[in-house]
């Protein structure tokens, strides 16, 4: 696959060495211990050969829960399995990397797998950071920016196609934003060269996935699905705790048994057209991201602190 020379393979490689929306709170912080020892299942892992992994237990399981749930409901449950036995982190960033990355069904794929494992890179990096392995952490954490670019490609192109345009500004501003501002530190890892390879390909990730299907879980996150449950007669409120709510409390809402919102959609012939102004849109957006993550980073390799510039901005 055109991108595979530059990410994949490579990063299996490397990683031997060394997760919606999808929430960036939700995805496990590892101890250094636990980052070492992913490191080191890791390479007996790729030492072995990949088979070794999608044969194993956890990986089918993964692949039979991905067939009836959404990608948000699968990461919760991947940071579940992996925070009660972290010797599972390794079959999780493979089965990740294979179903974001090299999916061959395009009328399954969902590029927010792809969010999910770049948050799981950044996370390991930041653990081997704090162990004092900087070299391995800095790659994680280049190849975590590179999944999160593949994702931003992929997303902002299946955005366009839900009719209700707020989707967009929630991926942007809720997901997408954050994500890159924590990942300041990688821009100043990146030669401006080995960035344009970068952005390449991330494009050519999305651009493999070709004519898919809509993502309805992403149509669902803008304002007009929210009008309507929020429009639903029948719908159950009660207050429950939540110590992380403020005042300890929350309202619990239950939609009506049976509701489904179907997002609206455009026609293929304008998603394309408008897909391609996405790819176009991004192939500018970027090299301009990068001279201001670049120059808020200062070329000084991962901090493992969150960054302050704000993302570029654009209406596409």
């Amino acid at each position: 696959m055109a991108s595979s020379s530059v990410f994949s393979r490579a990063l299996l490689a490397m990683a031997c060495c060394a997760c919606i929306g999808l929430s960036m709170a939700a995805t496990p912080a590892f101890s250094a211990t636990s980052a070492a020892g992913a490191q080191k299942n890791l390479d007996a892992q790729v030492r072995a050969g990949v088979a070794k992994m999608e044969n194993d237990p956890f990986f089918k399981e993964l692949d039979t829960m991905a067939a009836d749930h959404n990608a948000p409901e699968v990461s919760g449950y991947i940071n579940k399995r992996v925070q009660a036995n972290e010797k599972l982190l390794s079959i999780a960033l493979h089965w990740l990397e294979m179903r974001g990355m090299h999916w061959p069904d395009r009328a399954d794929y969902d590029g927010n797998y792809l969010i999910l494992y770049s948050d799981y890179l950044h996370s390991l990096g930041d653990s081997l950071m704090k162990s004092g392995n900087k070299k391995n952490a800095d790659i994680m954490l280049k190849n975590s920016l590179l999944a999160l670019m593949s994702a931003e490609a992929v997303l902002m192109a299946d955005a366009k196609r839900c009719e209700d345009r707020s989707v967009m500004s929630v991926l942007r501003g809720r997901m997408m934003a954050p994500r890159f501002d924590s990942l300041k530190d990688a821009y100043g890892l990146i030669p401006e060269k080995a960035y344009e390879d970068m952005s390449r390909a991330a494009l050519q990730e999305e651009e493999q996935h070709g004519k898919r299907p809509p993502n309805i879980d992403l149509c669902m996150l803008g304002a007009d699905a929210m009008n309507d449950m929020m429009s639903q007669k029948n719908m159950k409120k009660e207050v429950v705790k939540d110590p992380s709510a403020p005042g300890g409390k929350k309202v619990r809402m239950t939609l009506p048994e049976g509701y489904k919102f179907q997002p609206k959609t455009v026609p293929d012939g304008q998603w394309l057209a408008w897909r391609e102004d996405i790819r176009n849109y991004l192939r500018t957006d970027w090299p301009n991201r990068y001279k201001i993550y670049r120059k808020a980073a200062g070329a000084g390799g991962f901090s493992g602190q969150s960054g302050s510039a704000a993302t570029s901005g654009g209406k596409k």
